[in-house]
């Protein structure tokens, strides 16, 4: 597990983590159950970064791929307004 204070991470701040493992990363030498290993790990992955900063939002399975602010990108807008709403309102974690 990552260590936050080591990584800059003050844990007070609202904060949005959105991800969605892309599809098109299947190698021609993986099986689909290969595949499916893997996005497993990287979900694993996605959560301990979001878990760094105690009370973030994780927004997962934005049907996007890697590319989530040019194929849904009121998504992030979404999160950008919010954690904004937030910080101007004094929170200190993101709404979800």
């Amino acid at each position: 597990m990552l260590d936050p204070g080591r990584h800059g991470f003050r844990g007070r701040d609202p904060t949005a983590v959105l991800v969605d493992p892309p599809s098109e990363f299947l190698q021609d030498n993986e099986t689909p159950e290969q595949w499916a290993d893997q996005r497993v790990l990287m979900n694993v992955n996605d959560a301990q970064i979001a878990a760094l900063v105690p009370g973030a939002v994780h927004i997962t399975n934005t049907d996007s791929g890697h590319n989530i602010h040019m194929i849904q990108p009121q998504l992030g807008a979404g999160a950008i307004a919010d954690v904004v709403t937030d910080v101007r309102e004094g929170r200190t974690t993101a709404t979800p």
